[in-house]
């Protein structure tokens, strides 16, 4: 694979990156300034730029959304995000499911797709039928993408009991995290789609631990 970024234009992106750092931050700092030492000594290699180039995309422009009427809010870790609407039959009642898309295939980024939907739900109460609603929408899932359960977890967000699944789509290469909570009277489902051997990466942990179920 060839890059054919300019290592000074990498250094001017990064350098753009606000002044206030966590440890983190300060770490990777330190990092850029040892890789540009040595490309001003020409001993600049193809692994030094592309670990360049994965900073460089950290610091890419975001999309916030905080929904007070349904208590959530949320950061994709880019730009061009989608908001629509669909109708969801349940028992014979529609529901209006609200979805914020962000696809990005075909497109320089680390991850496929990110995606937040959230729908109201008849108040359920008590562990076994929450427990039940989040099962019911695991087999959904499993049943409409033709889909093999990885990994499941029982999970707690924001005192809001969840579900984390990882699937593999249709015996592909594609993959698919998908959370999902629920709290009073409101089911959400944060959902990231990447490749086989791109399963744990920054964007999607800061796309996952920026929803919050607010107060």
């Amino acid at each position: 694979m060839k890059f054919v970024y300019s290592i000074f234009a990498i250094a001017i992106l990064l350098s753009s990156v606000a002044c206030s750092e966590t440890k983190e931050e300060e770490t990777e700092r330190s990092e850029i300034e040892k890789i540009l030492d040595k490309s001003n000594g020409g001993n600049l290699s193809q692994e030094d730029l592309e670990r360049l180039i994965e900073i460089a995309g950290e610091g890419e422009a975001t999309s916030e959304f905080i929904n007070d009427e349904a208590n959530f809010k949320i950061t994709f870790p880019v730009t061009g995000v989608e908001e629509s609407t669909s109708i969801l039959i349940i028992d014979d009642e529609e529901l209006e499911v609200f979805h914020y898309t962000a696809n990005m295939q075909g497109k320089d980024h680390v991850n496929l797709a990110y995606k937040l939907d959230y729908l109201y739900l008849n108040n359920i109460e008590g562990e076994d039928a929450i427990k039940a609603l989040f099962n019911e929408q695991r087999d959904y899932l499993l049943s409409a993408t033709n889909a093999k359960l990885e990994f499941e977890k029982v999970i707690e967000k924001n005192n809001a009991p969840g579900r984390h699944l990882y699937l593999t789509i249709d015996d592909s290469n594609i993959k698919t995290h998908y959370k999902m909570y629920y709290k009073e009277g409101i089911f959400y489902s944060v959902t990231v789609v990447t490749k086989e051997g791109n399963l744990f990466n920054k964007a999607s942990s800061r796309f996952f631990e920026s929803f919050e179920i607010l107060d």
